[in-house]
């Protein structure tokens, strides 16, 4: 029996990668450095993580403009750090109807992968941050798209309040639609001999696709219910072309200004 709480805490592990990804990238630009975890740079992302200090990493700040270009786009994302994630099949209203017309659902903030806060609006500067997503709230807008049976949200209108919400450790009051994403019986998990690679397949399909993020995305799998099956021998070229293609991959598709 799947453990709900060892998952959404696998499920917030993995969307705080996601928030330390955007605030590295965010900080590259903001120096005119073009940064990807392609190559060494994932190293470079690990290292700058381990450099924090408690409370740096806190989410909610204010970013200066550009406060979103370049960035990751939250469904990709999960496509991407989670193969087999489909959000093709969320269905949601027209985002503008008033809120007392749309059935919403309230959020655990921390399960939502969203994107940077924006530098707020002059108004917005006028509140404190909570009075701030209250408002938001209030006004509606939001649709998150979970995958599947994961305890775990991509937002596809409302991705700048995520963060906020996330800084206030407060939900978030959204319109939600059902992604897909395969049952744990579906997939095996495997560690590849003599490398820190980790991939995951399909029962009865020899393909295997790999994880760029390998230390949250397996703690998702193996919290849902995944097994490991045996270590899998790659040439050590192919190991690193793949993971290269699929860290790449991970920030191919990004937000624009």
């Amino acid at each position: 029996m799947t453990d709900r709480d060892a998952l959404a805490g696998a499920c917030a592990g993995l969307v705080r990668a996601k928030a330390l990804l955007d605030d590295w990238l965010a900080e590259g630009r903001a120096q005119h450095e073009e940064r990807s975890l392609a190559a060494g740079g994932y190293s470079a992302w690990r290292s700058w993580c381990e450099r924090l200090s408690p409370g740096d990493d806190v989410l909610g700040n204010f970013h200066q403009s550009p406060w979103r270009e370049g960035l990751p786009e939250p469904r990709w994302f999960l496509k991407s750090a989670l193969p087999g994630a489909d959000f093709g099949s969320a269905r949601f209203g027209n985002a503008d109807v008033p809120p007392d017309r749309t059935q919403r659902t309230e959020v655990d903030s921390s399960l939502v992968v969203g994107c940077l806060w924006r530098q707020p609006y002059e108004r917005d500067l006028l509140d404190e941050p909570a009075a701030v997503l209250a408002r938001i709230n209030s006004e509606g807008g939001a649709q998150y798209a979970k995958a599947g049976d994961l305890p775990l949200y991509a937002a596809v209108e409302g991705k700048n309040r995520v963060s906020l919400a996330q800084g206030l450790r407060q939900p978030l009051i959204a319109e939600t639609g059902q992604g897909r994403f395969p049952a744990a019986r579906d997939l095996l998990l495997h560690q590849i001999d003599g490398t820190s690679l980790v991939a995951v397949s399909h029962r009865g399909d020899d393909a295997l696709h790999v994880l760029p993020l390998p230390e949250e995305a397996s703690a998702v799998l193996t919290a849902y219910g995944v097994d490991w099956r045996r270590r899998r021998h790659w040439r050590l070229r192919k190991y690193r072309e793949a993971l290269d293609e699929a860290r790449r991959d991970l920030h191919e598709k990004t937000l624009s200004m």
